[in-house]
């Protein structure tokens, strides 16, 4: 008996604290996956955490009504660690006019690969940012910038008359 209480404890003490550390890391602004350990789970992102601008006009977008516009997610310790950072838009403007902005504004980050092309590079090997596994289906663009350790990636798509696109920014440390 007295063992259950001292593992309930225990247990009770790293469940705090481990929310404490997603709440702390939660309120940060900026997320350094160099310090120490850390996770984040939240309905935020910020167009500087994502390394975009905003396409003109566009405006936030989300599924439903208890949906987020944005999120990141992340956990990193001293030797591994991945941060995810996406947010959501919608714009009355034509996909081929808000796939030609972000082209340019991906253009920032080295060359730009365009996911939707069967061309694009789809190898997993070595060091060069490539297409893996993104199949976007017809009607769909993706377009992607940088290393495969600093991605940034670009969807976009037609729907109920919207254009709709998402940014994102993914990091990784010690990872494949």
């Amino acid at each position: 008996m007295h063992f259950q209480s001292i593992t309930l404890r225990v247990c009770s003490v790293a469940g705090w604290a481990l929310l404490l550390l997603v709440t702390v890391s939660a309120q940060e602004s900026k997320i350094n996956m160099s310090d120490g350990i850390g996770l984040v789970a939240n309905g935020k992102a910020n167009l500087k955490d994502i390394g975009l601008t905003a396409y003109p006009g566009a405006r936030t977008y989300k599924d439903k009504d208890d949906d987020s516009s944005a999120a990141t997610l992340g956990m990193w310790g001293p030797s591994m660690g991945i941060r995810l950072s996406v947010m959501r838009f919608e714009s009355s403007d034509s996909p081929e006019k808000i796939a030609a902005f972000y082209r340019k504004e991906l253009a920032r980050y080295g060359k730009v690969l365009d996911c939707s092309d069967p061309n694009a590079p789809r190898g997993k090997e070595g060091t060069e940012l490539t297409c893996e596994d993104e199949k976007p289906k017809d009607g769909e663009q993706t377009f992607k910038a940088g290393t495969k350790k600093n991605q940034h990636l670009v969807g976009v798509e037609r729907k109920d008359g919207m254009t709709r696109f998402q940014l994102v920014h993914l990091e990784t440390k010690g990872t494949d």
